[in-house]
């Protein structure tokens, strides 16, 4: 199945919110504010103000937009998975900068991009070790802060993985937090990897859901 038939049938079957260009404000908004203690994205961007991570976080959603499939449960956007198909290769630099790339840059500084820059070649380079043309990425999970343990992650994840399972799609994913490996294992995922974020003492967790 191509890339393209995989995504027009995920937007077909899969009933849920599909986040719109004019949403991606709101987006970066809420996944900022979701992150803001994070200790990956801490460290990925140093010590900015929400305002910046926001924007750097919109941004980036911004220039996977059209490629990438992001939805919520409704409009409100108290939650958010994000999903790259499979055979997805990565947000291009110039389609970054195009996308509000350049403000970014000088909101977060060199030296946070340079490390965003080593974060994701290095994790794309374990993805591809774990995935292949059935591999779907899910690029984010996050539930607004404070909004969580009200079953929101779950009314959104659990669609998803039905229709990975209904067409025998794997997915695979990465956390940085030790408390949400147990969570996705809940949902079958797996822990295939482990390693060391570059040039910090952060762990990633490569976590991988087998096709069923």
């Amino acid at each position: 199945m191509k890339k393209n038939d995989s995504v027009s049938r995920f937007h077909r079957e899969v009933v849920a919110y599909y986040i719109q260009e004019y949403d991606l404000k709101r987006v970066g908004e809420m996944v900022g504010g979701t992150f803001a203690d994070d200790t990956a994205v801490k460290y990925l961007l140093g010590d900015v103000s929400e305002k910046t991570r926001s924007r750097y976080c919109q941004t980036t959603y911004r220039s996977m937009f059209g490629e990438a499939i992001m939805i919520s449960t409704d409009s409100e956007i108290d939650n958010l998975i994000v999903l790259c198909p499979p055979g997805y290769r990565g947000i291009p630099t110039m389609r970054f900068l195009r996308s509000g790339g350049i403000a970014t840059v000088c909101g977060v500084g060199l030296g946070a991009i340079k490390r965003s820059i080593a974060f994701e070649k290095n994790a794309v380079a374990v993805r591809n070790r774990f995935s292949d043309d059935k591999t779907w990425y899910m690029m984010t999970f996050a539930v607004r802060a404070g909004k969580t343990h009200q079953g929101l992650g779950s009314a959104i994840l659990r669609p998803v993985l039905d229709w990975m399972d209904k067409n025998h799609y794997s997915v695979y994913l990465e956390t940085h937090k030790a408390v949400n490996v147990e969570m996705y294992e809940h949902f079958g995922f797996q822990v295939v990897d482990t390693c060391m974020v570059p040039g910090s003492q952060i762990k990633q967790y490569g976590m991988l859901r087998a096709a069923r």
